[in-house]
């Protein structure tokens, strides 16, 4: 089994949680029967940006220059990976500007990869258009599908605080046990979080500080339907909205 394990940065929020502009880590987990991979960035013919020199380490030994100096284009064949044996691999995207292009296991993946997401150790550099602005939106639907998803960093979004939209940002992740109380609270402008969490049939409990720095959001509907786990709302959940 190949494994790389994520290592700690200075900037470290909780154990194994790496805060870091200019990586993105997560863990996958694929098999005999289907050993590819491919990164979730959506694909284009060129970003009017400069993102500088963005890398795929797949945790094998092997990496791929997704974007370079001379290249602005992410295609179909240099996001996708062939991993030589089944097992856990530890992937890191390198960012040397501290950008990363559009990223949606929904919207820009394969949606059987979504599941082979198992966790995610790092902040998400902030994500940019391909007209080279600030994406307000990306975090719609961003880990939907990833069924396999159990953990996620309180550090999360803490570079992408314009979010502006968390609808069905986590939609499906049935593995996923916990929601860390600050995921949200550097993201001061969002707005909606329509079925954020729906269909998370693992959680347990809902943080009762989790909005409370969303003032202006107005969109919860469906944000925790068939979370069957889940017995009590807290009292001050939506206290601030």
């Amino acid at each position: 089994m190949g494994t790389t394990a994520p290592g700690m940065l200075m900037g470290s929020r909780k154990k194994n949680e790496i805060v870091d502009p200019s990586v993105f880590i997560f863990t996958v987990e694929v098999t005999e029967a289907d050993p590819t991979l491919s990164v979730p960035f959506k694909t284009n013919s060129g970003y009017s940006i400069d993102f500088g020199d963005v890398t795929v380490d797949w945790g094998d030994g092997q990496q791929t220059a997704l974007l370079t100096a001379s290249n602005h284009a992410v295609t179909a064949t240099n996001k996708i990976h062939r991993y030589a044996k089944a097992g856990t691999y530890t992937i890191t995207i390198h960012c040397s500007e501290n950008k990363i292009p559009l990223f949606s296991w929904s919207q820009y993946g394969v949606s059987k990869d979504a599941s082979k997401v198992r966790s995610v150790h790092s902040s998400l550099p902030t994500v940019h258009n391909t007209d080279g602005t600030m994406a307000l939106s990306f975090t719609f639907d961003l880990f939907r599908g990833c069924s396999n998803l159990v953990s996620i960093p309180e550090q999360l979004f803490i570079y992408n605080t314009d979010a502006t939209n968390f609808s069905t940002c986590f939609y499906g992740c049935s593995s996923l046990t916990s929601i860390p109380e600050n995921l949200f609270s550097n993201n001061t402008n969002s707005l909606y979080f329509t079925s954020c969490f729906q269909g998370c049939t693992s959680l347990q409990a809902i943080p009762e500080n989790l909005f409370s720095t969303n003032k202006s959001a107005t969109g919860f509907g469906n944000c925790f339907q068939y979370c069957s786990l889940i017995t009590t709302i807290p009292e001050n959940l939506f206290t601030n909205n």
